[in-house]
């Protein structure tokens, strides 16, 4: 069966975020989402508070625990973490510590040339691209149509499995972008169903892109 799906987001936990653990559950709740892909920025404590949340409400809602970490030369993100990951560390390091908790390795908006996040150096990801499980081909926040069109290209030239992410901060930007995919029992058959996921939402988010420089920033 085919379940709804959001990736890419953030909560409260990260400084740029807002979304507090019970609002998103709500969401996810009221629109019959299945999955929560919970990234913040250099930390799971986010994602462990999601988490923990729908467990005590005996909700059917699965949360993967992520985060997205900012290494030397821009960011990558860990899914099915254990505990939290040192950043500013080597990409080759990061993904180290990634594999080393049995995680899976997503590369966030890749080509996202108005981000100053993303990896530059793309000779580092071709250098590393075995040890890549997924190529974000769509991210909400990127606002160039073509900066996500080369992120699917280099996807397809490594035959990389594919994700479409929100890169929610706040509330309103969840609906940008839903994913289904079948429900998955771990991170192997995890990486097996996305060959099976499609989008079914995928909107820019240009306020969110902007509030969130503000509030990372000017602190509001």
């Amino acid at each position: 069966m085919m379940q709804k799906a959001i990736f890419h987001l953030h909560t409260h936990c990260s400084k740029d975020a807002s979304i507090q653990p019970e609002a998103l559950l709500d969401f996810a709740l009221k629109h019959d989402i299945k999955i929560l892909g919970v990234t913040d920025h250099n930390s799971i404590q986010g994602a462990l508070e999601v988490q923990e949340l729908a467990l005590r409400k005996s909700s059917a809602v699965k949360v993967i625990v992520g985060s997205e970490i900012a290494t030397e030369s821009g960011e990558v993100i860990g899914l099915f973490l254990k505990k939290d990951i040192q950043s500013r560390m080597s990409v080759l390091k990061t993904i180290e510590e990634i594999k080393s908790q049995n995680g899976l390795v997503y590369l966030p908006h890749p080509f996202d040339t108005l981000r100053r996040e993303r990896i530059r150096d793309k000779s580092l990801i071709e250098q590393n691209e075995k040890w890549i499980d997924v190529i974000e081909v769509f991210n909400s926040r990127c606002l160039k149509r073509k900066d996500n069109r080369n992120a699917a290209i280099f996807s397809d030239r490594f035959q990389k499995h594919q994700l479409w992410g929100s890169d929610a901060h706040f509330l309103y930007e969840l609906k940008n972008c839903i994913v289904e995919m079948p429900g998955f029992e771990n991170q192997n058959d995890f990486l097996e169903k996305l060959k099976y996921a499609k989008p079914i939402a995928t909107k820019k988010s240009y306020r969110g892109f902007l509030q969130s420089i503000l509030r990372k920033y000017l602190f509001f």
